[in-house]
């Protein structure tokens, strides 16, 4: 059927009481803002040519009558569509029937589209029992659209009507279904309005699928109906393989609509099947969506069941990719029956890449992040201490088509072998060790691989471990403090909000450091949370000064006797200055002439000592009197630096139990008993 012009008569469809627009309606068909439709409906009243009146109401909204409008938009020139005819019934609203009767002619629409795509012949004119033929001739089994179309009754050639008028304004039948589809809050089409992924998502996961299928691969969605995936089809070339094979309830609704879908698009949908547990088609690419239309409300522990049961199902020409909540698949895990059924799916050898994907991409729950599993055959060549798996985080990341392909890339170099994967420049993902994924208690995606530490020789090592055990003997320095008495006093306390708000104490912020900048040799030190908690020795983690004054311009250095904390609480004294404080961790630096009873290490004790259910402004900082805080801090600094070399001395003994099991299991070193000391006395007495 050739576009409407605009001199054609309006299509039955749209003279029915059914082809009505809402003030939203009006204005996406005229291409204006939404405000706009309501100023011409108040301010065109009045006028020798007003906006038409509502035909009916609805919810308290009103209706217009869709052949009303467009002719007041070809009258007026208002509007930025000059094909706002042509384009009139993809508008045309359907919210106004009763919600059962809703379902049934969307339903019986997207069946209309399909049996005009697969059979090209225009619907218009037909009668009801001439249209039911052509779809019994097509759908003789009633897999797909059959049962639809019979259930618009006798209405069934005015809907075969309006479908021509949609399969026009959408330029193909194929287009049209999917932007009825696309329509689902409208419709009522509850299943699909709680799990549609935003276009963003589905572009990236159906890059992948068809990176995966090579273009000559069948495809497998074991659920029937999270089609999406395959349905827009924008990354097949135009001779790929367009085979699928459904799953799920053959009857369900979601699972049929599955089907018309891609039979629109020109896809060869074999019947029924198969089960998870049925053996995939031969070299067959699994895409599945979870939760899906057909299973809309899974939880975690289902969702990753369903993918343990795809993982076994696979032989070693299967590839598959699944897209799901986060929380299922890289988030840390809410329950341990997750994280024990994710550990088993890991432990197959078979994922070989994970994804975080950005927040917000899928409307139904727009607090709940996304993930992406690929899975392949298991590395059997590879030895199980070298095998990996690629880890990926987007968040933050805007998926341009740029980042799409750059992350489509690095999912075909990490099924490729060792060889493909080392040529490779990765932009997102980063190889990890397999095992070191498979023993993460908490987010996948952002393990770290183990640190490898070189091989040293028996004599290296001999030497290392003589002067360790020097250093752990090595006399513990004295604290020597003078103390005399005096009469006792009243306690002076005030708050650290209290603190900075006289100008006692300033707050700086930290500088957001980029992880990928850190180095371990570098001049500048890097003083973080990690730092504060004791999880790193202070100078472990550095920067190059010369990088960090490029890439950070307005990064602060910190001053000696500055305090780094954080709400942990936390706080250590950084007595060198010259350091860069990760956010979000932040400085508090004593103003000398305003801190009256107060210096640096007595601020961070009373941090450390601080109650954690408090806000930091309310934690408690006891004064001293202002004759005594010099010899305070000094004797504080003392036992800080003990208690560093303490710490220090306590690292040196984990660092000699490491050298000493790494030389002797190797066989490098042997170590030698030594005489017990009374033996010894003896021997010399004899």
């Amino acid at each position: 059927m050739l576009p409407m012009t605009q001199d054609a008569a309006p299509p039955a469809s749209l003279a029915a009481p059914h082809g009505v627009l809402s003030l939203a309606d009006v204005a996406h068909l005229a291409d204006v803002q939404r405000p706009v439709a309501t100023v011409w409906r108040s301010r065109h009243g009045e006028t020798g040519d007003p906006f038409p009146d509502p035909v009916v109401t609805s919810g308290g909204r009103p209706y217009f009558a869709a052949q009303d409008v467009v002719a007041w938009l070809e009258r007026t020139g208002r509007g930025n569509n000059p094909h706002a005819r042509a384009d009139a019934a993809l508008a045309v609203a359907l919210d106004v029937l009763p919600e059962r009767e809703r379902t049934v002619v969307a339903q019986g629409l997207t069946a209309l589209l399909c049996l005009k795509a697969v059979a090209g012949t225009d619907l218009l004119g037909g009668h009801r029992d001439d249209l039911l033929d052509l779809a019994d001739a097509w759908d003789p089994d009633d897999r797909l659209l059959y049962g639809e179309m019979e259930a618009l009754g006798d209405d069934l050639p005015r809907w075969a009507a309006h479908a021509e008028a949609v399969a026009s304004a959408g330029f193909s039948p194929a287009a049209a279904l999917e932007r009825l589809v696309a329509r689902h809050r409208r419709l009522r089409l509850q299943e699909l309005d709680q799990t549609v992924l935003a276009d963003a998502a589905v572009t990236l996961v159906g890059a992948v699928a068809a990176a995966l299928a090579q273009g000559d691969r069948p495809f497998v969605d074991v659920t029937g109906a999270g089609v999406c995936i395959l349905a827009a089809g924008t990354h097949l070339s135009e001779d790929a393989e367009r085979s699928a094979s459904l799953g799920g309830d053959p009857e369900h609704p979601m699972v049929r609509l599955g089907r018309r879908r891609l039979a629109a698009g020109s896809w060869d949908v074999s019947p029924p099947g198969p089960a998870i547990e049925d053996a995939f088609p031969s070299r067959a690419v699994v895409a599945v969506q979870l939760p899906c239309p057909s299973r809309p409300h899974l939880d975690d522990r289902e969702v990753i069941e369903t993918v343990e049961r795809i993982a076994l199902t696979m032989d070693e020409d299967h590839r598959a990719v699944v897209v799901g909540p986060a929380s299922a698949l890289t988030d840390r895990a809410r329950t341990p029956e997750v994280a024990n059924v994710r550990a088993d799916v890991l432990r197959t050898g078979r994922v070989r890449a994970m994804v975080r994907l950005p927040a917000g991409l899928w409307p139904a729950r727009s607090r709940q992040a996304l993930g992406v599993w690929v899975l392949g055959p298991a590395q059997a060549t590879v030895r199980a201490e070298d095998r990996w798996v690629a880890l990926a985080d987007l968040t933050g990341q805007r998926l341009d088509p740029g980042a799409v392909e750059d992350v489509v890339t690095d999912v075909v170099a990490a099924l490729g072998d060792r060889e493909a994967a080392r040529r490779h420049a990765f932009r997102f993902a980063r190889l990890v060790p397999a095992s070191s994924v498979q023993a993460a208690g908490g987010d996948l995606v952002t393990v770290a691989p183990p640190a490898r530490r070189p091989r040293r020789s028996p004599a290296e090592l001999a030497v290392i471990i003589e002067e360790l055990a020097t250093a752990v003997t090595a006399p513990v320095p004295a604290v020597t403090l003078d103390v005399s008495q005096g009469e006792h006093g009243g306690v002076v306390t005030t708050t650290l909000g209290e603190l900075v708000r006289t100008g006692a104490v300033r707050t700086v912020p930290g500088t957001t450091i980029d992880p990928d900048d850190i180095v371990p040799d570098g001049e500048v030190r890097v003083i973080g949370t990690d730092e504060i908690a004791g999880r790193r020795r202070v100078g472990e983690r550095t920067l190059d000064r010369v990088s960090f004054s490029v890439a950070y311009p307005s990064g602060r250095y910190t001053e000696p006797g500055d305090v780094v904390f954080c709400s942990g609480p936390g706080a250590v004294v950084d007595d060198l200055g010259l350091a860069v404080v990760a956010q979000p961790a932040r400085v508090l630096r004593v103003v000398a002439d305003q801190a009256k009873g107060l210096t640096p290490h007595l601020l961070a004790h009373a941090i450390r000592s601080a109650p954690s259910r408090f806000a930091w402004r309310s934690w408690p900082v006891r004064l001293v009197p202002a004759g005594q805080t010099a010899a305070v801090d000094a004797a504080l600094r003392t036992i800080v630096d003990l208690h560093h070399s303490l710490t220090a001395r306590a690292d040196a003994l984990d660092d000699l139990t490491a050298a000493l099991l790494d030389g002797v299991s190797t066989g490098g070193l042997t170590l030698n008993p030594i005489p017990d000391r009374d033996d010894l006395h003896h021997g010399q007495e004899g």
